[in-house]
């Protein structure tokens, strides 16, 4: 059985000695974080964007598969750091008033970036999701949001308009802290 690495990287990743003390530092909080190493991702500087991220999906865990809620990435160049919501497939940053989550951006030694990145996934990890479900005509419309804000992650089933008509049928605690007693 193939054990994985958080941030996991490629033989052939050329990694400055900065970069390399960001992600130790990084991979050593996250073996206490609510997600496997294979949810993260180590992505390469390419042609349009020339930074290292390292990235994490976050996810719900359904039988028999997960899915995926947003993707976060912390970029980095050594010195610098910018965390946010990243596409899921590109991993480029989204526009800060794109970003679902909190936008980041910091400057030190590798070792505080690494604590300062961790601490910002962590955050996010923590915070509680709930997925709500609506029932009509046997059909089912379901929405996972961030329970302490209501802001949206992903909209499944029959996305009809009687979601926004009235309240949930059933709201269930998804992943992270939750938040009851509720109003």
């Amino acid at each position: 059985m193939n054990e994985f690495d958080w941030f996991e990287e490629d033989k052939e990743d050329d990694l400055s000695q900065a970069e390399r003390a960001f992600l130790a530092h990084l991979r050593m909080r996250a073996r206490t974080w609510s997600c496997r190493p294979q949810n993260t991702e180590l992505v390469k500087p390419e042609d349009g964007y020339p930074y290292w991220r390292a990235v994490l999906d976050v996810s719900v865990e359904m039988e028999p598969r997960s899915l995926g809620l947003l993707t976060l990435g912390a970029c980095f160049d050594g010195t610098n750091i910018r965390c946010s919501e990243v596409h899921s497939q590109s991993y480029y940053p989204r526009p800060d008033d794109q970003s679902r989550v909190e936008v980041l951006e910091a400057t030190g030694t590798p070792q505080d970036m690494g604590e300062i990145a961790a601490e910002w996934f962590e955050r996010i990890l923590v915070r509680p999701v709930e997925r709500r479900e609506w029932w009509s005509d046997g059909r089912l419309t379901y929405d996972y949001v961030f329970a302490d804000t209501g802001t949206g992650l992903v909209v499944g089933g029959v996305a009809g308009p009687e979601r926004f008509r009235r309240p949930p049928d059933r709201i269930i605690h998804a992943r992270g802290h939750a938040t009851y007693p509720r109003d």
